[in-house]
């Protein structure tokens, strides 16, 4: 287990995606610290689909709430309670490919003067039909500056929040 990684969703009524998003994480090759997954109310099975997962693995923690506040205030919630020096913010209705963990926190920590890595995603649509972002590439990438900036203003990228791990304190 690792001590340096918190992973996070914020769930409303994704009851019918969250397995699959929960059992992305714990699939990893590279376990997190922590596993903190927030309830905001659900009136669906979401509660339950937490709590079976958080039986068979230790470092998942749960927090449920019964009146929803919306998206913003939970994820502030559970960042203000990480533990990990990185943090990873995901969606109740996605899920994240093998190795991806390892691959980016390998990134990370071997260049601690990075405070942000992130990678291609693939968007699914209802037919099954996927088609990728941005045309990354498999390995994550480090930018300097300057190539980060050039990238921002000459092309199509962008940071996307739910493949970037980051440093808790940047």
């Amino acid at each position: 287990m690792s001590q340096e990684l918190t992973v996070i969703i914020s769930n409303y009524n994704h009851g019918k995606h969250l397995g699959q998003a929960i059992e992305s994480v714990v699939a990893q090759s590279y376990t997190p610290l922590e596993f903190i997954l927030i309830d905001d109310g659900s009136t669906d099975d979401s509660v339950s689909v937490m709590e079976s997962w958080a039986k068979d693995y230790p470092f998942i923690k749960t927090i449920v709430h019964k009146e929803n506040r919306g998206l913003f205030q939970r994820i502030t919630e559970g960042v203000a309670i990480a533990k990990g020096t990185y943090l990873y913010l995901m969606s109740s209705d996605d899920w994240i490919a093998p190795g991806f963990f390892e691959k980016s926190m390998e990134l990370l920590l071997a260049n601690p003067e990075i405070g942000i890595s992130c990678s291609d995603f693939y968007y699914q649509f209802p037919s099954g039909a996927q088609r990728q972002s941005m045309h990354l590439g498999s390995q994550p990438k480090v930018f300097t500056s300057k190539e980060a900036i050039n990238a921002f203003r000459n092309t199509r990228f962008h940071v996307s929040g739910n493949t970037a791990i980051r440093k808790t304190e940047l």
